[in-house]
């Protein structure tokens, strides 16, 4: 299991202290996180003393081989205070501290590939996001376009597709993104070639068997899956499109709104434990009202609870504003406090012919309403 995320957090300032033996972290390795920790406990319970408070750390665990795993879910950014100390103590043997310094407590962005989305969200990992929009409003054809931006940078991404056939249409699509050509376009041999070699060298798909329903994937297996992802590919951005196609394997004395609330802390855990963006699509409960009512769709009309708007990092809404001029409203809805990005909606533009986005203009407030 890979948590790169906590190599630069750690490596300028910690410290193991087990025995009156000191540990460098500079020994540790982003390749397999290994690191000589022969002589420390394996399982530590912790405490953070945050501005004089303590506050119980879930787990913090040391393996003397293979990890080195913190789940740092109930620790926020805007709560560290400098420095932050974090003591260890366990049953069987003396303290162990660590220090973090706030200044080595920094967020990785990747942008989107429009600069007025950027000032409002990017694919920022450790965060868990949620994107809505009624069905046929442009959610694919701007998430491909994001894709397309990261793939082009060497962020490798993972796709759960579970409502788009991977092949040929997903990749079909991505390729002409890549490519900045219309999907449909002809494209030559070295274009499709360089295209489809970025793909298969940063890019993993996750699907259900198309052969029978008993081997479809819940929550857990998308994520085990996931997991995989990192340690073998180094994916930074896992998307799962969409929730309603997932199998929900609720426990029978779990309501729906229970099920929600622990699907996504099961999501925003991974996405913390392994440094990975984690990107779900879910619509609305209602059907699209028509343009007439102009109306945005929120967190709250996704279908199962408020868990979604609760419990996200951020949320996305994204809708057809003029089929003619291929224009899209994106708006920003939530961003979490502490988080870069901040509330907003903007107009972007698609050009059909290149599968590519393009800033049109900002959402008055007339048209907001």
């Amino acid at each position: 299991m890979r948590h790169d995320f906590l190599l630069p957090l750690l490596r300028p300032c910690l410290y193991f202290a087990t025995q009156g033996v000191r540990h460098d972290t500079s020994s540790l390795r982003a390749d397999n996180d290994r690191a000589d920790l022969a002589t420390c406990p394996r399982y530590l319970p912790a405490k953070f003393l945050v501005n004089g408070n303590e506050k119980l750390l879930p787990r913090l665990l040391l393996s003397d081989a293979d990890d080195i795993v913190a789940d740092l879910a109930e620790l926020h950014l805007n709560d560290i205070a400098d420095p932050l100390c974090c003591v260890i103590e366990q049953m069987h043997a003396k303290p162990h501290a660590i220090v973090i310094s706030r200044k080595s407590i920094a967020y990785t962005c990747y942008p989107t590939g429009v600069a007025e989305v950027d000032e409002l969200f990017q694919v920022v990992p450790r965060t868990f996001t949620v994107v809505s929009g009624y069905a046929g409003q442009g959610k694919t054809s701007f998430l491909m376009w994001l894709l397309a931006n990261l793939i082009r940078r060497q962020v490798h991404v993972t796709i759960a597709s579970f409502e788009t056939d991977i092949k040929p249409i997903f990749i079909r699509k991505l390729r002409a993104a890549l490519i900045m050509a219309g999907e449909f376009s002809r494209h030559s041999r070295e274009d499709m070639e360089w295209a489809d070699g970025l793909i298969d060298r940063y890019t993993a798909f996750i699907s259900h068997s198309p052969y029978d329903d008993d081997d479809s994937l819940g929550v857990e297996e998308v994520l085990e899956l996931g997991r995989a992802s990192v340690i073998r590919n180094g994916t930074r951005l896992l998307l799962i499109d969409p929730w309603n196609e997932i199998d929900h394997k609720r426990r029978s004395d779990e309501t729906e709104t229970d099920y929600t609330g622990r699907a996504i802390r099961m999501m925003k855990r991974f996405a913390k434990q392994n440094d990975v963006a984690v990107w779900i699509i879910a619509h609305p409960a209602k059907p699209f009202p028509g343009k007439a009512s102009g109306k945005l769709p929120g967190l709250y009309d996704i279908s199962g609870s408020a868990n979604w708007a609760n419990k996200a990092d951020y949320g996305l809404i994204v809708q057809a504003k003029n089929r003619d001029y291929w224009t899209s409203t994106i708006a920003c809805t939530k961003v979490r406090m502490g988080l870069p990005g901040k509330m907003g909606k903007v107009v972007v533009q698609f050009d059909p012919a290149k599968s590519t986005y393009a800033y049109y203009g900002e959402l008055i407030e007339d048209e907001a309403a």
